[in-house]
Formats: C-alpha cells, sequence, structure tokens
C-alpha cells in the first residue's frame, strides 16, 4: 500500500505539506511586529484583530470561546496559526534540515472558517457545511508586503465533477490547512467528493491514506528543532 501511494503521489505530482500549528499571539516574522488581538467588548460581537507590520485586518470572531484559555486556543474551532512548507520529495531528516533555508523557506498563514453569517456556530452552522467560507491570511516576508489574503467555500460539484472557481481545490496547502478546521463528517465529506482522483490504482484506497498524511507530517513539523542563527526576543520560535 505505501509503495501504491507513492507511485500515486509521484505520478500524479501532488504535494504533502507539513504544518505546525502555533498558539502565539505576539512575536516577529520576517523582522516585522506580529499581534493578535482579541476584543471582547460587545461579548455578541467579537472582534480579532490581526496586525503584521503596518497591514491590519480586523476579523468577526466566527466562534467565540473561553477567554480564560491562553493565546489562541479560545479560536481553535474556527482559526489556526500555521508554520508550513511542502513535504514532498523530502524524508523527514532532510526536512528538519533543509527548513528555513533558501531551498525550502517556511511560510506562515493564518487560517478561518466562517460558517454562514447568521447562523448559531455550535449548531446549524456546523450542520451547513456547503455555506462555510475559508479565508487564508498569509505573511508575506518580501519587505513593504502584508497579508495575501484569499477566500475559498467548500467544494459544492458533485462526485467526478470537476470543482468549482472560488471553492477549495485538492492538492493545494489552503485546502490541506483546511481539512484541520474542519470536523470528522465534514472531512469525510469532502474525501468523497474527491475519491474519483484516485481512479489511477488498479483498487480502492480510502482517502484518509492520502489525507492521514498532513496530520502525520503536521505531528513530525511541531518536533522540528531549534535552528542555530541567533533570533531576537519574541521572534516566533521553532520547538
Amino acid at each position: 500500500m505505501a509503495v501504491k501511494v507513492r507511485e500515486y503521489n509521484r505520478d500524479e505530482k501532488r504535494i504533502a505539506y507539513a504544518f505546525d500549528t502555533r498558539n502565539d499571539t505576539e512575536f516577529t516574522f520576517s523582522g516585522r511586529n506580529v499581534t493578535i488581538t482579541t476584543d471582547r467588548t460587545d461579548p455578541a460581537h467579537q472582534t480579532l484583530t490581526l496586525k503584521y507590520g503596518d497591514d491590519i485586518r480586523r476579523l468577526r470572531v466566527a466562534i467565540p470561546g473561553s477567554e480564560f484559555l491562553p493565546g489562541l486556543l479560545p479560536h481553535s474551532d474556527w482559526l489556526r496559526l500555521v508554520r508550513f512548507a511542502p513535504m514532498s520529495g523530502r524524508t523527514m531528516v532532510e526536512y528538519k534540515r533543509d527548513l528555513g533555508t533558501p531551498e525550502l523557506p517556511e511560510r506562515l498563514a493564518i487560517v478561518t472558517r466562517v460558517p454562514l453569517p447568521g447562523a448559531d456556530p455550535k449548531s446549524w452552522g456546523e450542520v451547513w457545511i456547503k455555506d462555510w467560507t475559508f479565508e487564508f491570511y498569509e505573511f508575506i516576508p518580501s519587505p513593504g508586503s502584508g497579508f495575501q489574503v484569499e477566500r475559498y467555500k467548500y467544494p459544492s460539484h458533485k462526485r467526478g465533477q470537476k470543482p468549482k472557481a472560488g471553492e477549495l481545490m485538492d492538492n493545494t496547502w489552503q485546502f490541506q490547512a483546511a481539512l484541520q478546521l474542519m470536523p470528522q463528517q465534514a472531512r469525510e465529506r469532502l474525501m468523497g467528493k474527491f475519491r474519483d482522483a484516485m481512479s489511477g490504482l488498479s483498487w480502492t484506497l480510502p482517502l484518509a491514506t492520502i489525507f492521514g498524511t498532513v496530520a502525520i507530517f503536521a505531528f513530525g513539523f511541531a518536533f522540528v528543532p531549534s535552528r542555530s542563527e541567533p533570533r531576537s526576543k519574541g521572534e516566533l520560535k521553532r520547538n
């Protein structure tokens, strides 16, 4: 099975990404200060402010969480701060060695899952999967840049059909990052939509084998050792 998966990934030019979920709310990235603050002045209309250098974005808190949890944990039902890079073509040893080099620059993004506005996020907002929207705020490191913002909807196409424009596409980092914000039922439905992508195999292979690699790589990514270069106080640290 492992050989078949490797052959499929190679032949289809699939890219698997490794993700490291962070809980930091104050750090530096690419030499710029980053802060993430929550305004709970109005409990019914909480906001999250993202500041990256001079770029400031204000997000509506989609699913309010406990204010007593540290860092970004109150927002874990709808938001992730992730460091990531493509894992494909490298062993874990090679990945740890190359991460942060010109050959494998690390990337940073905030990923959100937004239920249908007006729906109770803890009831119907979880059930109406087709109405979800995913937003991606990638931190662009080049001087003078800020966030690159992208928005995609949960895929609505039927199995065997081509995905629609403006919806999550298989074999992208956005797709793999969004999976981490979905409950199991939604992930299984999404896997079914893309199951025909496996038609090149001579036997049925559960897509969990493919998508499960994301979780495996994310787990390994959390153990990437600190690099030897000095970093300023408060800079986003590797584990």
